[in-house]
């Protein structure tokens, strides 16, 4: 609790009220493992996927991994297998998933850190490149009411297997940030945004808090980031190390999506 109350102090001492915004990536920030991942991967065990969204997503994240396409792309080659799926159905799987592999992978310092803005009266979202049913279950749990993220497209409550433009990576995280403080009159000067990648950057250099989290081996914030200070230090939260294991590879994990980061310092940001 001490340590917490060290993490929450200058949130405690700032300004209150729902003009703050405090925006959260999901992998890596407010959880220790990779929501896709888990997703993915209880889909294939289960039996649930079929050997043509396998392949979809062993190409899409290969294409990605060599910098052939951008994000929307293979977040496409992956949700092509979709088509014709109930809404509901995947719902259901995201609640599953979570139940049973990603709740207890929450970082207890994201919760204190979350249950600080929430009780300064800040209007607290999640931003992320993931689709609802993966991230929507930890928003329930966590208490947050906006969740910021890449829509799937449907037509009467059946996945049409396209998504919805622009995707909500790079600048298009930005772009959801600024229209949830367009239509919630925040103030992003005043703002945090809290994140491990520097896929981040459009988002982070807008803010008037930049908070990146849990640099790791793959370059997350050395490769095309901002000079250092003390506000753009990148900080591991403390339990990290307990919950470290092996990247779970690509296409969803750390060797897809960290190295894809460098290049997308360099400018892919916009290309969603």
């Amino acid at each position: 609790m001490k340590h917490h109350a060290k993490l929450t102090r200058e949130i405690r001492e700032g300004p209150e009220g729902p003009k703050v915004g405090a925006f959260f990536d999901v992998d890596r920030t407010l959880l220790a493992g990779f929501s896709a991942s888990a997703f993915v991967r209880e889909r294939f065990l289960s039996g649930r996927a079929s050997p043509r969204e396998m392949a979809g997503s062993l190409v899409g994240g290969l294409s990605f991994a060599l910098g052939r396409t951008g994000f929307s792309a293979f977040v496409s080659a992956h949700t092509a297998a979709y088509r014709g799926l109930a809404e509901s159905m995947l719902e259901e799987l995201g609640a599953e998933v979570f139940e049973k592999h990603l709740a207890q992978e929450i970082y207890p310092e994201a919760r204190a850190i979350v249950r600080a803005h929430q009780e300064r009266g800040h209007t607290v979202a999640i931003v992320s490149s993931a689709m609802p049913f993966q991230v929507e279950p930890l928003a329930r749990d966590l208490g947050i009411e906006h969740v910021l993220c890449t829509r799937l497209e449907a037509e009467n409550g059946v996945l049409t297997g396209r998504i919805i433009h622009p995707a909500c990576y790079g600048q298009g995280k930005l772009t959801a940030g600024e229209e949830l403080a367009e239509q919630h009159d925040l103030d992003l000067d005043a703002s945090y945004f809290y994140t491990d990648s520097v896929a981040d950057l459009p988002l982070l250099e807008n803010v008037g808090n930049p908070r990146p989290l849990n640099p790791d081996r793959c370059g997350a914030f050395t490769a095309g980031a901002r000079p250092a200070s003390k506000s753009w230090r990148a900080r591991p939260w403390p339990s990290a190390a307990s919950f470290r294991r092996p990247s779970p590879g690509w296409p969803w994990g750390c060797s897809t999506a960290r190295r894809a980061t460098a290049s997308t310092s360099r400018g892919r940001c916009g290309e969603i």
